[in-house]
């Protein structure tokens, strides 16, 4: 690092968790947001959303810090952020300003295997190759913008699952005899490489803070987010207005009382005292 490493990383998922379910609102978590940022605590998104989603909400919350998209399928590091050690890193990639690398699959080949897969069986199922802007609009509630910058996909494929639990089984198995993983989010299924949104916690760990004792304060609210806040050193799981707390078997989590950025609000105001 270029400066003094930090005592804490903070890693946040994006959708339920700092935004708001229904409304995408992140305002009610601005005063922790600004406590850490005063406190040069990093805040790391690590979301199922797209770099194309991800960049105007990070710019919108005054971050600078790398992130992490589609479900652990890509970390994106600013150039300038770390001493330079990374860059002859075989699998990193430069996208504009950023150092990329890739823990996931391409997009291209996911929609290929799936969708032959759902002809050849006759399977119910539909998802982001299917839509357009304004269906997309219809199931997530996205401005236009923002469904447009969604369907910039590049590592994984939403989809909504119509067919029976015994269909839904042998998809499963499929997916994971073509070396990929399904995730389920707030409101997708999402069809990705190998990987979760851990892989890149632990690059952080082994390349950009090798000699730090650095705790990683984790933020999220569905099953997609598991692998992250098992990885935490201090779990945060943020109540969700559609479903249960995610299932950990961390000794270390705070279960926040309100939902979406004020959960994340109410979870930061918790650690910091």
């Amino acid at each position: 690092m270029t400066t003094c490493p930090p005592p804490y990383i903070v890693f946040t998922d994006l959708d339920g968790t700092l935004l708001d379910h229904h409304t995408y609102a992140w305002q009610p978590a601005l005063p922790a947001i600004r406590r850490l940022q005063a406190l040069n605590i990093p805040i790391i998104i690590n979301t199922s959303k797209t770099a194309a989603e991800v960049l105007p909400i990070r710019h919108s919350l005054g971050l600078s810090s790398p992130f992490i998209v589609e479900n652990g399928s890509a970390l994106y590091i600013p150039k300038g952020f770390c001493d330079g050690s990374i860059e002859n890193l075989a699998a990193i990639n430069i996208r504009g300003d950023y150092y990329c690398l890739l823990f996931g699959a391409n997009r291209d080949n996911i929609v290929q295997c799936i969708y032959n897969e759902r002809a050849a069986r006759d399977l119910k199922f539909s998802g982001y190759r299917d839509w357009d802007t304004e269906t997309l609009m219809s199931h997530t509630g996205l401005d236009r913008i923002s469904a447009e910058q969604s369907l910039a996909r590049l590592y994984s494929e939403p989809i909504i699952w119509q067919d029976s639990e015994a269909a839904h089984r042998h998809f499963s198995d499929f997916i994971t005899r073509k070396g990929l993983r399904i995730l389920s989010g707030g409101r997708f299924e999402h069809i990705q490489g190998d990987t979760d949104k851990a892989k890149p916690m632990r690059f952080f760990r082994e390349h950009i803070y090798r000699d730090e004792k650095i705790e990683f304060i984790c933020l999220g609210d569905t099953e997609n987010d598991i692998a992250m806040l098992e990885h935490a050193d201090i779990a945060l799981c943020i109540k969700s207005p559609v479903g249960p707390y995610p299932e950990l078997s961390h000794k270390h989590v705070y279960y926040s009382q309100k939902c979406g950025p004020e959960g994340w609000q109410e979870a930061i105001d918790y650690i910091l005292a």
